[in-house]
């Protein structure tokens, strides 16, 4: 697991921290997360993958089939979610975008891409100045 995940309930938000990329981690951040007993319908969400460069197929195709193979049932339970991908470089962006543009007309799903930290918390509706706090970094292979 090279991802690192964080709920703030107090401030109805969680965050999922992705320093490599590896297929399929995506949905498993997402399975830990609605999983958590802190998790509650309707949180916001962070993904943050500005540390990493995003794979060429990434594109609208690549996300519709799958979120129609892997991601349907786990995205019902964030229903009222608002949903922010944040980047780093114009390509990525183009991708997170395509990504939002699948769920367009899902009912229920909010979704942007950022490449501003600050604009992505302050859409999220955290207060200006937020800090996410991922804990300490966990050796490879768990605590």
């Amino acid at each position: 697991m090279s991802f690192r995940i964080s709920l703030d309930a107090q401030n109805n938000c969680c965050f999922v921290c992705h320093p490599t990329y590896v297929p399929a981690e995506g949905i498993q951040a997402i399975n830990m997360i609605v999983a958590d007993p802190a998790f509650r319908p309707g949180m916001g969400f962070l993904r943050d993958t500005r540390d990493i460069r995003l794979p060429a197929e990434m594109n609208y195709d690549w996300f519709k089939r799958d979120f129609d193979s892997a991601y349907s049932k786990e995205h019902l339970l964030m229903q009222g979610s608002r949903f922010a991908w944040l980047v780093s470089s114009p390509s990525d962006y183009a991708k997170a975008h395509a990504w939002a543009l699948v769920t367009r007309t899902t009912q229920g799903q909010n979704r942007l891409a950022f490449r501003n930290l600050e604009q992505a918390l302050e859409w999220l509706g955290l207060p200006a100045g937020y800090e996410i706090d991922y804990g300490p970094v966990q050796p490879e292979g768990g605590p």
